[in-house]
């Protein structure tokens, strides 16, 4: 993409690029659902879904480029799931299985997880029916060391984390997930897997259906327990890349509930009225909607506008280093000011040319425009706009009422392998033909742009 792209990187398309990825991960969703599901609300909870995940509720693997990881991540594990505990083995959906298993371990540190569950449960299944496990015992302590390895190599602390009243409420903000501040709200989502689990632990076997759900729902746990373990920190809300692991949960509690009440009306007829179920689903789903809507309105009023602030913030310190040379710009302030928590590394970066010339179109350094000197037209602007650093500022709000201003700038000749761009902005009011602003080609006179108001 990035070589596609004229080796310039562009925030809109990887944007676009991890939309399709996420719009992905309903697939594999769309076989679990198709086993324990009737067409409405499988397509209900589909849709549902799609809206969560085109919500500002999932927003930050979305917005960064390399945070695409979560979404290969997630894609591969479930079809990992999708594809071990669809057919028999030695069919073609169990290889494709056990390639996205493999492909999962190199898409994350925690991508071990779903083989290992897999080998785990299939283990299992195998000393239930008094069958020998042939090599899966080999497999999965070769598995779980290489996963072991991983997690040691990745996520290196300086300390220690103790099991406590912090590490349980930073758990519960997870499986709470729609909801970002109501920890109850876990209790209600994660109710039915509860239920689903107790009832498996009373059978003798257990259908491969029911142990892609199981699965699934023990991915999303177990990473509750790295999160929590590993990047427990000093902070009321979870970092919301994780969120779309608990977007996860979230559907298989959905399937399970389903699956639950569809047998429990089988197996109680006379007990459970025919709209006790649905009234069940419903109040369910209307918690997960009501608490999803929260979390989207909160993101709106109070996390957008810091969002919006930083990203002004940052775009103008860049161009004002790029435009000055001075690292005064960078070093001044911290992150969230500037993209970067090492301020002198950042400075470093901006300073190598490579880097500069694959840097997006909106913070590209001018192409050169030289203005003729006039002392009437220099930095005539009125006192509440901003004069930014290194920034060319020409104007005539000096000139009395009534008097035109006509300026012709050259600018100086301009490779055409070379990246770049011209951003004027403009403050005031135009009214052409008497007040107005025309871009001329020297190549090519027929070739204008006017700036309309």
């Amino acid at each position: 993409l990035f070589a596609g792209n004229d080796s310039q990187w562009d925030g809109a398309l990887q944007t676009t690029v991890n939309a399709v990825l996420a719009a992905l991960i309903l697939l594999p969703l769309a076989t679990m659902f198709q086993r324990t599901m009737p067409g409405p609300w499988k397509i209900v909870n589909l849709g549902l879904l799609a809206l969560l995940l085109g919500s500002a509720v999932l927003y930050e693997n979305a917005l960064w480029g390399f945070q695409s990881q979560f979404y290969f991540l997630i894609l591969f594990s479930l079809i990992h799931f999708w594809g071990v505990w669809s057919i028999s083995a030695g069919r073609l959906q169990w290889a494709i299985g056990w390639l996205a298993g493999l492909a999962a371990i190199f898409s994350f540190g925690s991508g071990w997880l779903a083989p290992v569950l897999s080998i785990t449960l299939l283990t299992i299944n195998d000393l239930g029916n008094r069958r020998r496990p042939n090599c899966r015992w080999v497999l999965l302590a070769l598995l779980a060391l290489i996963g072991m390895t991983v997690t040691w190599l990745g996520q290196q602390t300086e300390s220690s984390v103790s099991v406590g009243a912090e590490t349980i409420g930073f758990a519960l903000k997870l499986l709470s997930f729609p909801s970002r501040e109501l920890s109850w709200v876990a209790a209600v989502v994660w109710f039915p897997f509860a239920a689903f689990v107790i009832t498996l632990l009373r059978r003798r076997k257990m259908p491969n259906s029911d142990r892609y759900i199981l699965a699934a729902g023990l991915w999303v746990l177990a990473h509750v327990g790295a999160i929590t373990l590993t990047r427990l920190a000093p902070q009321d809300v979870a970092p919301n890349r994780y969120l779309d692991i608990m977007m996860i949960g979230v559907a298989v509690n959905a399937a399970v509930l389903v699956l639950l009440i569809r047998a429990w009306a089988e197996k109680f007829p006379q007990r459970l009225p025919k709209l006790s179920g649905t009234v069940v689903i419903a109040l369910w789903t209307g918690v997960v909607i009501h608490s999803a809507w929260a979390t989207h309105q909160t993101h709106h009023t109070y996390v957008e506008p810091i969002l919006e602030r930083n990203h002004h913030e940052q775009r103008e310190r860049i161009l004002a280093f790029l435009n000055t040379g001075d690292p005064v710009h960078i070093r001044e302030v911290s992150y969230p000011e500037v993209p970067s928590s090492v301020p002198d590394q950042f400075v470093e970066q901006l300073r190598n040319p490579y880097i500069v010339r694959m840097l997006p179109a909106e913070i590209q350094t001018d192409l050169g425009i030289n203005f003729p000197d006039n002392p009437e037209l220099n930095n005539a602007l009125p006192t509440n706009v901003p004069h930014n650093a290194g920034v060319i500022n020409r104007g005539t709000y000096l000139r009395p009422l009534g008097q035109q201003a006509s300026v012709v700038a050259e600018s100086a000749p301009v490779p055409l392998n070379r990246t770049g761009f011209l951003r004027m902005d403009i403050a005031g009011v135009l009214h052409p033909p008497t007040t107005s602003i025309e871009l001329r080609s020297t190549v090519s006179p027929q070739i204008r742009t006017f700036a309309e108001p």
